[in-house]
């Protein structure tokens, strides 16, 4: 039972949460992320502009697939789970600062 001058327990700040919407966020945004560089391999393809990653010139549409598959994942990794726990121990330091987060006891 809550008394007056509780506040009810905000369990989206919390650490767990923070890292559940920002890996949520990861696998919604990879597909895209691929997509986008299909579609545009696609045109650099057909302008002889040669692959998107490196523009080498010769090459057959298919080595971009490899490319877009494989340095999404690596941006991701290195660059997206990083900020994700930042981001993640940031909001729920905030949160524990103001008083937010309902005590256990």
């Amino acid at each position: 039972m809550l008394r007056a001058r509780q506040r009810p327990p905000r369990s989206g700040r919390s650490f767990r949460s923070g890292l559940w919407a920002c890996a949520w966020a990861i696998v919604l945004g990879a597909p895209l992320l691929i997509a986008a560089w299909l579609a545009e391999a696609l045109r650099w393809y057909q302008q002889g502009q040669g692959t998107v990653l490196d523009g080498a010139g010769g090459l057959g549409i298919g080595v971009n697939l490899g490319d877009a598959v494989w340095w999404p994942l690596v941006f991701l990794a290195l660059w997206a789970v990083p900020l994700e726990v930042v981001g993640a121990t940031a909001g729920s330091a905030r949160a524990r600062k103001h008083g937010d987060l309902a005590s256990t006891t």
